[in-house]
């Protein structure tokens, strides 16, 4: 029955694991590829910022310089403002995709997924965690009862636990000792 829960445990929260790591990365993308179209038609409009500085520095050696640099004003203005339509219509876009991508049926699916996951992995955590403890009552009640502790079969120890054992009870000498040698100190502490 343990291995079983532990078995679903693992594949729900490895799941959810997976479903979080591909929300994320969805969720990066996305910034990147809003921030990067921003970049874009910023630079775009400081390029022309620099062509209109760069035409006012020559005006004087045209006929007409004050009605040339009004018109490149007006069209470097009209070129802000239609950048900053289309950038505004780029995050309108960007809000209707998310909004889409939201509503699909293969996201609300890995969304609810993830909840049942998280949700499974909190109880079977929870559930662990109540019956170690309610074994652990149980022992120590038992124990309590027999007034001594209860029986442990040495012999099928290795000396590793026997010598975690040792150290436990404070043992002195444990690391010099061999099996039986554990065995015989553990037993008469």
């Amino acid at each position: 029955m343990n291995e079983t829960l532990n078995r679903a445990t693992e594949r729900t929260r490895a799941n959810a694991e997976e479903t979080s790591k591909r929300l994320r990365e969805l969720a990066v993308e996305s910034a990147y590829l809003t921030v990067g179209v921003t970049d874009t038609a910023v630079r775009y409009v400081r390029h022309l910022g620099e062509v209109a500085g760069t035409v006012r520095a020559q005006a004087p050696s045209l006929r007409n310089p004050k009605r040339f640099v009004t018109d490149l004003s007006e069209t470097v203005e009209r070129v802000r403002t239609a950048a900053d339509d289309e950038r505004e219509t780029l995050a309108r876009r960007g809000r209707e995709v998310v909004e889409s991508i939201e509503r699909s049926r293969p996201f609300q699916r890995a969304n609810d997924r993830t909840r049942t996951a998280r949700s499974q992995s909190k109880a079977a955590t929870t559930s662990a965690h109540r019956a170690a403890s309610a074994q652990a009552d149980a022992v120590e009640a038992a124990a309590d009862r027999l007034g001594k502790r209860s029986p442990i079969d040495y012999r099928s120890m290795t000396v590793e636990e026997l010598r975690e054992l040792a150290r436990e009870r404070q043992i002195e000498g444990r690391s010099e000792m061999r099996k039986d040698e554990l065995i015989a100190a553990l037993k008469r502490a």
